[in-house]
């Protein structure tokens, strides 16, 4: 079988979950005998895997999204446009994994059947920040039409409960969750010790993560420790609710 999947910063350009996810799903494609190719924008090095294609052009900044005008707009759409349908010819399934800011109109060019893995927003913050669908999503020829995608995978019951709540077009029955696995070799279990009252929350941290609620359930006395990158407004609201001091940035 041969598989086309598609989306931002595949590592080691993202080195997130969401990435480690798809390139296990990628690794574990090729590993059963089946052709799995990589389409995904720059960031990469010398050292990228065989059949990684970094030839999608998007918008992003470590500063926020950027915001093309029309002309860009259209270069933009007619380049990831050509780099799709390359790379898509003769596939038997194209799956799309982190969507957001790249063009969803490669989801209206698709003829193979389609699988979405979202574990993350995308589905609803991803048409204001796609610079074509944005412009002229509606009446554009090829829009985006998220009824196109034959299934959608989120990695959680809230993910889940989101794309439906975004997408309503959707049969609920084509939107199942798989929840991502724990590579051991990479993240070994550690002898089991007394609990010392400390808890560390390592990576992005998001409104979705869920931070919020751990310090909201935390005990008196529980030292929460955050690290990692965070959006400063988001930070406020944090330090606003954890009020106590037990919890370090």
């Amino acid at each position: 079988m041969r598989v086309l999947t598609v989306g931002n910063r595949y590592p080691p350009a993202g080195t997130g979950g969401y990435e480690r996810v798809w390139q296990a799903a990628v690794l574990g494609l090729r590993a059963a005998g089946h052709e799995a190719t990589v389409l995904t924008t720059d960031g990469g090095s010398d050292e990228d895997e065989p059949g990684v294609h970094r030839a999608l052009r998007w918008t992003w900044t470590p500063a926020g999204w950027n915001r093309p005008g029309p002309l860009a707009a259209a270069r933009q759409e007619r380049h990831n446009a050509a780099a799709f349908a390359e790379l898509a010819r003769g596939v038997d399934l194209v799956a799309w994994f982190s969507m957001g800011g790249l063009s969803l109109s490669l989801i209206a060019r698709c003829r193979a059947p389609q699988l979405a893995v979202v574990h993350d927003g995308w589905p609803l913050y991803g048409p204001g920040v796609d610079p074509w669908t944005a412009r002229w999503g509606r009446g554009a020829r090829h829009r985006y039409d998220p009824q196109r995608v034959d299934h959608w995978s989120a990695n959680s019951a809230y993910t889940r409960a989101r794309i439906l709540a975004a997408l309503p077009v959707l049969d609920p029955g084509r939107v199942s969750v798989e929840h991502p696995g724990i590579d051991p070799a990479a993240f070994p279990a550690s002898p089991a010790r007394e609990w010392t009252g400390e808890l560390l929350v390592l990576g992005r941290i998001e409104k979705e993560k869920g931070v919020a609620d751990a310090i909201r359930a935390r005990p008196e006395g529980m030292r929460l420790t955050l690290t990692g990158p965070a959006d400063p407004a988001h930070l406020v609201e944090l330090a606003a609710i954890a009020g106590r001091g037990e919890v370090v940035v």
